[in-house]
């Protein structure tokens, strides 16, 4: 009875021991071993950081600004004079209840092109809607100047902001400055973060191509009936 019960009690012993040095279990330890290196090289290589969204204005979908008043007379355009901060891609914000006074980017966000470029494309369109327009000064009589000073998302509180844009515009007439006049524009931002920031900008930009375009067209308009 004795014996029966030690042969009983070892035979599972003896077949876990059988199972854990078969074939296939070295097969399977040697193959850990070769690929924990390559795992650990994988865990340990940095991966590449996620790319940043890139935001323009859109498409236009609005002629509101064909309804200011048209002109027969051609325009030119220079490229628009802008400070360093803003004559690069960066979406910049201003925390106004921290530090007014400094700009920040943000750091997964940019836009496709600076903002002076993207805004003369904004006032280019618009004022092709009244009469032609040229890239080149000397050609036509009549040159308007544009220097962007503000171009930022402002954050009033954590969760307030809203876009901000403001132009130094002159006028001149034959190398003569005929006249001269600062637009201002804001918007609301739907949500506080980039994309919120680009709406608001751009909802601002268009509301200050639609007051460049009416002091424009009436400026000229003035001139020729003097």
């Amino acid at each position: 009875m004795n014996l029966i019960a030690l042969r009983a009690d070892s035979t599972p012993a003896k077949g876990l021991k059988r199972l854990k040095n078969t074939p296939a279990k070295r097969l399977a330890m040697r193959c850990t071993w070769l690929l924990l290196p390559l795992i650990l090289t994988a865990c340990a290589t940095p991966q590449p950081p996620a790319p940043k969204a890139v935001y323009d204005f859109g498409p236009v979908l609005s002629s509101a600004s064909a309804a200011a008043p048209t002109r027969s007379a051609a325009v030119a355009l220079p490229e628009i004079e802008a400070s360093a901060s803003l004559d690069s891609p960066s979406l910049l914000y201003r925390l106004q209840y921290s530090n007014a006074q400094q700009l920040l980017p943000y750091a997964q966000a940019r836009w496709s092109s600076s903002p002076a470029q993207l805004v003369r494309a904004r006032v280019r369109d618009a004022l092709a809607l009244q009469g032609p327009v040229l890239s080149t000064e000397g050609i036509a009589p009549w040159v308007l100047r544009i220097e962007l000073d503000e171009f930022s998302q402002v954050f009033e509180s954590p969760e307030k902001s809203f876009g901000l844009v403001r132009l130094r515009v002159s006028l001149l007439k034959n190398d003569q400055l005929a006249a001269q006049t600062t637009v201002l524009a804001r918007a609301p931002a739907a949500s506080q973060d980039a994309a919120g920031g680009v709406k608001a900008l751009t909802a601002a930009t268009d509301d200050a191509v639609r007051q460049l375009s009416s002091w424009l067209a009436a400026q000229i308009k003035y001139s020729v009936a003097r």
